[in-house]
């Protein structure tokens, strides 16, 4: 089954995440919408627990440095979107949970 939400400050996205996932969610998709002024989500059952986060930065040389950071972290980005008409980065990073 699929579960669409969505919100419209970027403060709100990890506490989506963060709801989704203790329901045992996936995310399957992140994107911006009405000119970059709110994300929307969709969800998809899952077997296998994920945690998200969400980070966003101007850029490119902090987009680097927070990838990177993740990726040694144990994350994998699942999501990059652009935001407030392509001057911000929007990541997601996904880990699953053992």
């Amino acid at each position: 089954m699929v579960y669409y939400r969505h919100c419209r400050f970027a403060g709100k996205v990890q506490k989506i995440l963060d709801e989704e996932t203790a329901m045992g969610h996936k995310l399957k998709s992140a994107v911006m919408g009405d000119l970059a002024t709110r994300y929307d989500m969709m969800f998809e059952d899952s077997e296998i627990k994920y945690t998200y986060v969400h980070e966003c930065c101007r850029t490119g040389g902090k987009l680097t440095k927070i990838v990177n950071e993740y990726e040694n972290r144990g994350y994998k980005l699942v999501f990059h979107t652009m935001g407030d008409l392509a001057t911000r980065h929007e990541l997601f990073f996904e880990k699953e949970v053992k």
